[in-house]
């Protein structure tokens, strides 16, 4: 759970701003993800939840169509083991539907193993929650 929301928030920010994520350099160098994404409890990571679902919903507000072909680039790595990557915006926002499906339905199966409903099962409850959270009407 907590590696879906790092990549969303990573991949947005760098989109945004052109720079890469801590955990990628880090990873980059290392082979390691940050050891700050382990052991987290339940409160900790539905915090982070709902900070990265706001930062999506306002990178989802301020993208335009003709924003989906444009590029953007981020460096990996640092002095001589640096690379710069280019990405194209749309085909990101792909990426994390991808990133969404495999890794939440992976975390799907393992709680009907265990004959536990998992929280969301459909991006329709997850607006009606989401909805019923903010106190839109």
């Amino acid at each position: 759970m907590t590696h879906v929301l790092d990549v969303y928030r990573c991949w947005l920010r760098a989109c945004e701003t052109g720079e890469a994520c801590k955990r990628w350099v880090y990873k980059h160098e290392t082979g390691k993800d940050l050891p700050e994404l382990f052991g987290l409890s339940l409160a900790e990571i539905t915090k982070i939840e709902e900070e990265v679902d706001a930062y999506v919903d306002r990178f989802m507000q301020k993208l335009k169509a003709e924003d989906l072909d444009r590029s953007f680039q981020y460096t990996i790595g640092n002095g001589k083991n640096a690379r710069v990557v280019t990405r194209n915006t749309g085909e990101m926002l792909w990426h994390l539907i991808e990133e969404e499906l495999q890794h939440r339905g992976e975390l799907n199966a393992l709680l009907w193993q265990e004959n536990i409903d998992p929280p969301v099962t459909s991006w329709y409850e997850w607006k009606r929650v989401s909805v019923e959270k903010s106190n839109i009407p």
